[in-house]
């Protein structure tokens, strides 16, 4: 690529990509969903409002971090298991899908 101001268009691209995933839609979705549903039904304070605007963008990177080395840590055991974690998960769905079609009709 190119070198825009010494840094490639390839970085500069990454660097946007991440920053985007990073304060993307889906956090935003998510800081609104969690004020309207957890907090101003129970306490309507600018304060409280406030804080919590403050607090939900960290909590969104420690999730993040938590389902990486979950996923790193379980890898192994996946590997190895392939075919009986693919049965677990199968049997899981299965049942959600039964419990979703129990409650729609």
């Amino acid at each position: 690529m190119f070198p825009v101001g010494g840094h490639s268009l390839w970085t500069i691209g990454r660097v946007t990509a991440v920053a985007g995933h990073l304060y993307g839609l889906r956090r935003c979705l998510f800081c609104i969903t969690a004020q309207t549903s957890f907090l101003l039904p129970y306490n309507q304070s600018f304060a409280a409002v406030m804080l919590l605007a403050a607090f939900l963008p960290l909590t969104g990177p420690m999730c993040n971090m938590v389902w990486l080395l979950t996923g790193v840590a379980l890898r192994r055991f996946f590997a190895k298991y392939q075919k009986w974690v693919n049965l677990a998960m199968f049997v899981a769905l299965l049942a959600c899908a039964i419990k979703i079609f129990d409650f729609v009709s």
